[in-house]
């Protein structure tokens, strides 16, 4: 299922990136469904660490205990972050060069 999302999420940013002008809406388009699908794949890797890692799977054999929970709240946050600044980034390299050079000048 989350392998279905994933691949439906890197059409959205393949169609953003060649099939789109990357411009307008296409960039943050482009930046917020890259990131969430690198978000789907890290949660696969958190879980299947949990459950491969002798480690991990001692600390939360059956995936509902805190460190498993933590684990993911973290790695949510972190990439609710990165997508946050990927698309502001995203709409500032859109800017006009005109727009960035008066404000300097």
């Amino acid at each position: 299922m989350v392998g279905a999302i994933s691949v439906l999420t890197l059409g959205v940013a393949f169609a953003a990136l060649v099939a789109l002008t990357p411009r307008g809406w296409a960039r943050p388009a482009y930046a917020v469904s890259a990131t969430f699908a690198l978000y789907l794949k890290l949660f696969v890797l958190v879980v299947q660490s949990f459950l491969k890692v002798p480690a991990l799977q001692v600390l939360a054999p059956t995936q509902t205990e805190a460190p498993f929970v933590v684990a993911q709240i973290l790695l949510l946050v972190a990439s609710i972050g990165l997508g946050k600044a990927a698309a502001v980034g995203s709409r500032q390299a859109a800017l006009p060069l005109r727009a960035a050079r008066g404000a300097g000048a």
